[in-house]
C-alpha cells in the first residue's frame, strides 16, 4: 500500500476516531464522529492541556493524518482557521465543556 494513498487516510481517521474540515471564510472547525470518537477528541485536548511542558506561547501539537488541526498554548482562547488554542486551563475547560 501506498503510504499516502487514499485507503492509507482512511485507515488513520478511523484510528484517531473522529475527523475535522476547517472552514477559512467562518474560521470554524467542525469535528465529526461517533461518541468514542469525539471522547479521543477531547482526551487529545486534555492529554496537551495537562502537560506542564506545553505551557509556553506558540506551543502546540498537531492531529490527524493531514496534520491541519493545531492545539496550541496561547495567552488567551482563539478559535480560528489556524488552531484551538489558549491558555492550557481555558484548553481543560473546553474539554471539560465538550
Amino acid at each position: 500500500m501506498d503510504h499516502f494513498s487514499d485507503e492509507w487516510f482512511r485507515s488513520e481517521w478511523r484510528k484517531l476516531g473522529f475527523y475535522y474540515e476547517v472552514d477559512h471564510a467562518a474560521k470554524q472547525w467542525t469535528i465529526t464522529g461517533e461518541v468514542g470518537g469525539l471522547e479521543a477528541f477531547v482526551a487529545a485536548v486534555r492529554l496537551y492541556a495537562s502537560d506542564p511542558g506545553n505551557d509556553w506561547i506558540s506551543c502546540h501539537c498537531n492531529l490527524g493524518p493531514y496534520d491541519y488541526l493545531e492545539i496550541g498554548t496561547w495567552t488567551s482562547p482563539v478559535i480560528d482557521s489556524h488552531w484551538i488554542a489558549g491558555p492550557l486551563s481555558e484548553l481543560m475547560s473546553l474539554a471539560d465543556h465538550i
